[in-house]
């Protein structure tokens, strides 16, 4: 038994299976899964063309980086075919020199240095498609079918079949048939998607963001990535989103805009809409600066502007202010037989002034303004506008103490049933066959 040799694929599931016993969800990794994958299908290559070779690894890729990224690059296969020959016969014969030669080292420090820009110039070329998150069922299917091809003697009939599969679930991502809204569990912060398929339009209310206290100077500097990034982001990206028309940016405090920043570097934002008077603030500029927007996408306004959209409406601020909480965005929306409204972080006195400037408002879903603090949800307004259901966005165990015992006073007083994001995770509003469905779904929120 001692003398016995095993072949590669076996000793190819030995190593696999020690892994697992070590680590259970090895395989939830995504640089683990392709490099296991990938030398599954080396170790049957039989193709001595590197060409070949390179096509075949990028096509097993495929599925699990778009399961994983939900997006992929057009020149991916170009880039490695061109890079490993270079990183070969070229780039690491010159390095070695420049070790073990140092007269030499400062000219090949240079050269290395123009193929790094080069390579840095090509990964700036467009050529990344947003694909969205295919069914893990559907990864498994197109697997078994690669694995099939090799053996079969058909195969560019089946590489259609591959490529009608890929084709039809990036039709079913990018044109859905329902319209959503999303309360996203962003921590003690606010960020909401309204995604409308008859305005074939994605707005987005707010960012998130988390409030940083003084910080010393090492700290400002490391690069933290942000729940816009994590979350919002890679939600979007899943649907296939890859640009928000309008993103409204309510007030001025970190945890509604603090993730606007890194957001925009991910995801296109076409127009910033702020309150009057906000885009004057020093922070909001040095976010702006911070972003992959300018000073022309921003959009300062009042409840004067219109949008020629009758179902999403603005209806505060009355006037420029500073950005404050007094000076917050309220927005009206009108989703399928529902009414939503969103007031960010507006306080008592400038809820019962939108009441009185609009009688006759009444909404079905309210998003409690100030994360549920006392500060707002005034008792007649939400007895006027008498909704359905009320929704908190708040953080676990935040040092604000939200939502604050007041306000849910308020809302069992006027018998209106709540949901809370630190409770039951993100909550999406989908429209379907006419009729409006609520789902939540509890997760762990950074």
């Amino acid at each position: 038994m001692l003398g016995k040799k095993f072949d590669s694929l076996t000793i190819w599931g030995l190593v696999l299976l020690g892994e697992l016993f070590w680590s259970p969800l090895l395989l939830t990794d995504l640089g683990a899964s392709l490099s296991y994958l990938l030398t599954l299908v080396l170790l049957f290559e039989k193709s001595r063309s590197n060409f070949k070779l390179n096509v075949k690894l990028n096509l097993f890729s495929l599925p699990l980086v778009l399961y994983t990224t939900y997006q992929w690059n057009v020149w991916t296969a170009f880039y490695a075919f061109l890079v490993t020959p270079l990183f070969e016969y070229l780039l690491l014969p010159l390095t070695l020199v420049g070790v073990f030669v140092p007269l030499f080292s400062r000219d090949l420090a240079l050269v290395l240095q123009l193929f790094s820009n080069f390579f840095s110039f090509l990964a700036k070329i467009p050529g990344t498609v947003v694909f969205g998150k295919s069914p893990l069922w559907l990864v498994v299917f197109w697997l078994g079918a690669l694995f099939y091809i090799q053996i079969s003697r058909k195969k560019m009939r089946y590489y259609w079949l591959l490529a009608g599969t890929y084709l039809l679930c990036f039709l079913v991502i990018h044109f859905p048939l329902t319209d959503e809204v999303v309360y996203f569990d962003v921590g003690q912060g606010d960020c909401t998607l309204i995604d409308r398929l008859a305005k074939n339009e994605v707005v987005l209310i707010d960012t998130g963001g988390k409030v940083h206290f003084k910080q010393k100077d090492w700290q400002k500097k490391r690069h933290e990535v942000t729940s816009g990034e994590t979350i919002v982001a890679n939600y979007l990206l899943s649907k296939g989103i890859a640009q928000i028309d309008r993103l409204y940016l309510t007030h001025q405090d970190a945890d509604h805009v603090g993730n606007f920043p890194s957001l925009s570097k991910v995801i296109k934002i076409k127009k910033i809409i702020v309150p009057a008077g906000m885009e004057k603030l020093p922070s909001f500029k040095r976010r702006l600066a911070h972003s992959a927007n300018r000073q022309q996408d921003v959009l300062p306004v009042t409840d004067k502007n219109s949008f020629n959209d009758p179902d999403l409406k603005l209806l505060h601020p009355f006037r420029a202010g500073q950005g404050t909480n007094a000076d917050s965005l309220v927005l009206w929306l009108a989703f399928g037989d529902m009414q939503c409204l969103f007031t960010g972080d507006l306080d008592r006195t400038n809820e019962l002034k939108v009441l009185a400037k609009y009688p006759n408002l009444h909404v079905d879903i309210l998003k409690t303004g100030h994360h549920g603090s006392k500060t707002a949800s005034d008792p007649t307004f939400v007895q006027k506008i008498k909704p359905q259901l009320a929704v908190i966005s708040a953080g676990r165990n935040n040092r604000y103490g939200h939502p604050d015992p007041l306000t849910l006073k308020t809302l069992a007083h006027q018998k209106i049933p709540y949901l809370l994001t630190a409770r039951d995770g993100m909550i999406k509003l989908k429209k379907e066959a006419g009729q409006v469905k609520v789902w939540y779904f509890k997760q762990i929120s950074q």
